[in-house]
């Protein structure tokens, strides 16, 4: 008989808690499912998981870890006189692997911990997409393709004969207290009890490539070079697995009129000399569309006019908005006719107002 130290096995200590017990199974039994192994590995990863399997289902329980101590303790004696004490080596394994029913099944406690453990979620898939400055502040609904993974529906599910349909296979194995019989999920049909037969569609892995057209919706106040996550609409996930997410990297190009600092949009907005001189209605284009917008008399180059609450989105749906900033550039005309040269020649005269005169005289001496 083999005299195996359970706790050595999972790598904890003999006064490990429960919660420290079961932190190391889960990670042991991840690391040496033979699922992820193969080639000559896969028989290793099966016997490891199995001493895994076996030691968790004794010292993972609390009543058969104090048997299993007891018995550590006086294992000597017990190798003497194994019939000196009664040990119900069946209901240690009922706890882990349920009971058998009349035609050697599992319990539905089981099948749904095998069922379960075997489904895997779809991969996820990042997206790269450009939108305007304008698409990210009042947000868009944008369309695009993509190759996606779906469940093969043309594949023929037969039988699997290692297992023959249970998804679980015996294993025998030897401890210190004897033979004893175990169960280990079917590494070939992954615990389903069936598997897809070769087919044209998806040459027996059970999924196939598909062109998909994703309608997404890019909600409004999007800050620059964001990243969204959409749930639950990219890959199919495997036997029974939910789907995977799409990632969509927005990168937001950048505008040739409006300006985005912080919250607030900057433009430069180019009027009439005549309208700075004496006023007027000019229009202006918004995030919203052509605004008309008042210039006030006598306005100089780079002034500048807000609009309150007419800039970006502070957040995502949110209702508080920065500042529009108008900033004034005066445009002269490059030519003009005689009877204009000579209207403002005559205007010069009348006005006798020369501001750089005046700024010569104020600083002649500096």
């Amino acid at each position: 008989m083999n005299n195996k130290d359970y706790y050595k096995v999972l790598n904890v200590k003999k006064n490990a808690s429960s919660k420290e017990i079961k932190d190391a199974y889960k990670r042991l039994i991840i690391k040496w499912h033979p699922d992820r192994h193969i080639g000559k590995n896969k028989k290793e990863a099966e016997e490891k998981a199995t001493e895994i399997n076996e030691a968790y289902s004794i010292i993972g329980n609390e009543k058969k870890r104090k048997e299993y101590d007891s018995f550590k303790e006086g294992y000597s004696s017990f190798q003497g006189s194994s019939k000196s004490r009664s040990f119900d080596f069946n209901d240690i394994f009922e706890n882990f692997f349920g009971k058998e029913d009349e035609e050697n099944h599992y319990s539905d406690n089981n099948e749904k911990y095998n069922k379960d453990y075997f489904k895997k979620k779809g991969k996820d898939i990042l997206v790269k997409i450009k939108i305007s400055l304008k698409e990210s502040i009042l947000g868009i609904k944008k369309k695009f393709s993509i190759d996606l993974e779906e469940n093969c529906n043309y594949c023929e599910k037969i039988k699997c004969n290692f297992c023959k349909g249970k998804g679980i296979i015996n294993i025998i194995r030897e401890s210190f207290f004897g033979s004893f019989q175990s169960k280990q999920t079917c590494s070939d049909c992954q615990g389903k009890g069936i598997i897809n037969k070769n087919c044209n569609f998806c040459k027996g892995k059970g999924m196939k490539k598909i062109s998909k057209e994703i309608k997404i919706n890019i909600p409004k106040g999007l800050d620059i070079n964001k990243k969204l996550r959409y749930k639950k609409i990219g890959n199919d996930g495997l036997n029974g697995g939910e789907k995977g997410d799409i990632y969509v990297e927005i990168e937001v190009e950048n505008h040739e009129y409006f300006r985005r600092k912080n919250n607030n949009i900057h433009v430069d907005l180019p009027i009439s000399f005549l309208d700075a001189i004496l006023g007027g209605i000019v229009k202006l284009i918004t995030l919203e569309g052509i605004e008309n917008i008042k210039i006030p008399v006598g306005s100089q180059n780079d002034d500048f006019l807000i609009l309150e609450e007419k800039g970006c989105y502070y957040d995502v749906n949110s209702l508080k908005r920065g500042d529009f900033y108008i900033w004034l550039k005066i445009k002269f005309p490059r030519q003009i006719n005689e009877s204009t040269k000579n209207f403002f020649n005559n205007l010069r005269k009348e006005t006798n107002w020369n501001p750089n005169l005046l700024f010569i005289e104020k600083y002649k001496n500096i």
